[in-house]
């Protein structure tokens, strides 16, 4: 599936042989075009991104919204982490260079197909 959502930690675990699929919704370049931030009525709760980064569990805080169809939930930075797995996450650049309080991603279910014959 991509990540499974940990109800009692509040917790986005990310699926290390699948990864996430991911959509920038809004982020510092859509901030400084001037377009406006349509996700800040949304709840928004305290919670973590969990992944595999070359076998260490990492645990990144963040905050996360439930979503629309297209996009179960919603991922918004809390602080700033400079790892590569992070800043890959959230389309940061290298050493958070696109940081913004304010970048949200939307998370999308992965859906797979199965063909062939076993």
């Amino acid at each position: 599936m991509g990540y499974t959502y940990d109800v009692k930690h509040n917790s986005i675990i990310v699926c290390p042989y699948t990864g996430i699929q991911i959509k920038r919704l809004y982020d510092l370049a859509k901030q400084k075009k001037g377009e406006s931030n349509n996700y800040s009525n949304y709840k928004w709760t305290d919670g973590y991104l969990i992944m595999l980064d070359l076998g260490k569990t990492k645990k990144y805080e963040i905050y996360i919204s439930e979503g629309t169809p297209d996009h179960p939930f919603l991922i918004k930075v809390k602080k700033k982490y400079h790892c590569a797995n992070f800043e890959s996450v959230f389309k940061l650049g290298s050493h958070c260079m696109n940081w913004s309080p304010d970048t949200i991603i939307g998370l999308t279910k992965i859906q797979h197909e199965q063909t062939g014959n076993i």
